[in-house]
């Protein structure tokens, strides 16, 4: 005597609430992957539904998940790096020369040094453009900087 097996069936509405999501979005899933209902009752197994909103045999679900470790990583070693204090951001740094220019030709101006000694100290006092912090420096692409933190 052979067993008979229960198929559990589900129209798109319970399907939409069994799986948390909304009834159009799972619609839109099952077509997408021309999954259609069985013909005698117009509803749907739960390995259909899965395979629609997971991507088949979870193919998506691996691809998310390799996705989010590779993020997570990332994240972790830019953490790594600015609690090593080996990063800052270009804005801060820029900031604080910026603050210390500004503060250091108020003092200038104010000194009692001649009129052209000021003028020459100032005049050399230019905002430093942000190209210049780098001049002599090798760069590295983002990515390459990343497979060397890695």
């Amino acid at each position: 005597m052979s067993k008979q097996v229960y198929q559990f069936r589900l129209t798109i509405k319970a399907a939409a609430w069994e799986f948390g999501m909304d009834a159009q979005t799972l619609t839109k899933k099952l077509k997408s992957q021309a999954i259609l209902p069985d013909e005698k009752d117009g509803k749907y197994s739960v390995k259909q539904c899965a395979d629609a909103i997971y991507g088949g045999s979870g193919e998506a679900l691996r691809k998310e998940q390799i996705k989010d470790t590779a993020a997570s990583a990332k994240l972790k070693t830019t953490k790594d790096v600015i609690l090593k204090k080996e990063w800052i951001p270009i804005s801060l740094v820029e900031k604080v020369w910026a603050d210390y220019i500004r503060d250091l030709r108020e003092k200038i101006s104010h000194s009692s040094l001649s009129a052209q000694e000021r003028a020459e100290l100032l005049g050399e006092l230019q905002t430093i453009p942000i190209e210049n912090y780098y001049a002599g420096v090798d760069q590295k692409s983002e990515d390459e900087a990343d497979e060397d933190a890695s």
